[in-house]
């Protein structure tokens, strides 16, 4: 009997355990492309490329072709005509991850999936801190908080009980 209560107990606890957590790495090699930026205007230039290249590969029997490089510093343009490397787009991935983070408030940014919490690798660090400012009231507007003395009315009505006092003598 003891142990059908702690093989339900056991049960009970793994099915309220907390959902998984997945922190999504870093990425910036796509399909047919390196992209070290967030733009989504750029992505789909670079898909638009990344197909249209594709097409003259098939047809052309062109392979030597290197795969594009695309930059936030040269929009709109393949930036390993002019010397860009995968690398670089892989540091300019790297430089927009957060530095400094608390899980929990990366978590605030999470997805569910499937029953999974995804959180993606450039989550904002969304702050629970609210700072505001502080005015200082000036005295002539607001009054001055004194402190208040609650006397209850019976105990002023009944006379103070009398207390005995020995003294000896010797």
């Amino acid at each position: 009997m003891l142990r059908h209560l702690f093989l339900f107990g056991l049960l009970l606890a793994a099915s309220t355990a907390s959902a998984q957590i997945i922190y999504q790495p870093v990425q910036y090699q796509y399909d047919g492309f390196y992209y070290g930026g967030d733009d989504p205007a750029m992505f789909a230039k670079a898909h638009r490329d990344s197909c249209a290249q594709a097409i003259v590969s098939l047809h052309r029997s062109v392979s030597n072709v290197p795969l594009p490089v695309y930059s936030d510093c040269l929009p709109w343009a393949n930036a390993a005509l002019y010397g860009m490397t995968p690398n670089d787009a892989s540091n300019q991935a790297y430089r927009s991850v957060p530095r400094y983070f608390r899980k929990a408030d990366l978590l605030f940014s999470a997805v569910w999936v499937d029953g999974a919490l995804i959180v993606p690798a450039r989550a904002p660090a969304v702050q629970r801190i609210e700072i505001k400012p502080f005015h200082r009231r000036s005295a002539s507007t607001q009054p001055a908080v004194r402190p208040l003395l609650i006397i209850p009315r019976d105990m002023l009505l009944r006379p103070p009980p009398v207390q005995m006092v020995r003294v000896d003598q010797r």
